[in-house]
């Protein structure tokens, strides 16, 4: 059974209000209702900062910089500042318990954009990363080049329920990540930008693919970029080609269809291929 915060002891609130960093005395403050409940160290909060900010960890110190053009300015708070980061974060060579590290425990995390930069990315990872941040988060980045970890779309959208555009240009998904996103067709995605290896595009099941764009909601857009080339690869690209003019509507001109087409663009070699399903596909019926 919870024990009311309130009812602990003067001292023991002031204790564990020295011992706290300002992330979990700001949350004891929400907890209790009542900011008095850290009466030593009253944890304010600076609200809505607007800019981005990158968190960089090298060695196992986190530094934190605002984002700017041509560079970066480094981001500078004192021990018990506190504050609220409403706009974009970019965390950079993170593994999960730098995600709660002294430094991050001054940040209050409600961006819209994240973007996470060769990361060690696990489901563990995203849930800690969720827990602060989840309700506001509608647009991922992921450029990975930490090949120890296998990145799983369908745990990014469980996590990120309110995400509705999805950026994976570098990293190494699972290999059933059709599949694994299928029963999560009723999420808010509405783009997914993917780029894959030729090895792991071979593997994408063509079937699977037509169902897969089927299931999504109307004026979805998937985007696949390979990488690589091969005489294996070619021969799949034509035969997947071929099916999908007879599936789908090709699309050979600009200006791009409308959006409320549900649409998918493949480039291979730089030359980039794009279909789009037909409105009444959309609702369960296909064409032959």
């Amino acid at each position: 059974m919870p024990y009311p915060i309130a009812k602990l002891a003067y001292g023991l609130r002031c204790r564990l209000a020295e011992l706290a960093i300002p992330f979990e005395r700001y949350n004891l403050q929400i907890a209790a209702g009542d900011v008095s409940i850290c009466p030593s160290k009253r944890q304010l909060l600076r609200k809505r900062q607007h800019y981005s900010l990158d968190f960089v960890c090298e060695n196992g110190n986190v530094s934190v910089s605002k984002r700017a053009i041509p560079n970066n300015t480094p981001f500078v708070y004192t021990e018990n500042c506190f504050f609220e980061c409403t706009d974009g974060i970019a965390l950079y060579n993170f593994d999960l318990p730098d995600l709660t590290s002294e430094t991050m425990g001054h940040f209050l995390l409600r961006p819209h954009k994240v973007g996470l930069h060769h990361c060690n990315i696990s489901k563990p990872f995203l849930e800690v990363l969720s827990k602060t941040s989840y309700t506001h988060v509608t647009h991922f980045y992921i450029h990975n080049q930490n090949h120890r970890c296998i990145i799983s779309l369908a745990d990014i959208i469980t996590a990120f329920p309110r995400i509705r555009y999805l950026v994976l240009s570098e990293g190494y998904l699972t290999d059933n990540w059709l599949t694994d996103l299928l029963p999560l067709q009723n999420s808010s995605l509405e783009v997914l930008r993917i780029y894959v290896n030729s090895d792991q595009f071979k593997k994408v099941k063509k079937e699977q693919l037509l169902t897969f764009l089927k299931a999504q909601r109307q004026g979805f857009s998937l985007a696949i970029k390979i990488l690589g080339s091969g005489k294996h690869l070619k021969f799949y690209f034509l035969f997947l080609n071929e099916f999908l003019n007879r599936k789908l509507n090709k699309f050979e001109t600009n200006p791009p269809p409308p959006m409320k087409y549900t649409r998918i663009a493949i480039t291979y070699r730089d030359v980039l291929s794009a279909w789009f399903l037909p409105v009444y596909t959309s609702y369960g019926l296909s064409r032959k």
